[in-house]
């Protein structure tokens, strides 16, 4: 949870296209049968090939069965970052 209950209600406005890999902790795919399958920083900064024939074909088939997709986001290290970026940007015309 964010230090800054602010930062929270500031990122409610932001629409993401994109999440650097080192703001997510974790992703979560919930599939329509039910199983759950949570994958960690670790899991997407170097992914394994689970098959050695993997096509797009299959790839499309095994996302046919995902109900949903949760991206978990470390907020505390976006926060940080945001507030060290914003602090040296606006310095020279803040103190």
């Amino acid at each position: 949870m964010p230090k800054d209950k602010n930062f929270g209600r500031f990122l409610s406005e932001v629409v993401a296209s994109e999440i650097p890999i080192q703001y997510v902790s974790a992703v979560t795919v919930l599939f329509k049968n039910g199983k759950t399958t949570r994958l960690t920083r670790e899991d997407l900064a170097s992914p394994l090939p689970l098959e050695k024939n993997l096509s797009w074909d299959k790839v499309a088939e095994s996302f046919a069965n995902v109900d949903n997709v949760e991206i978990h986001i470390d907020l505390d290290a976006l926060e940080k970052q945001v507030k060290k970026k914003t602090g040296s940007l606006f310095k020279k015309y803040f103190k």
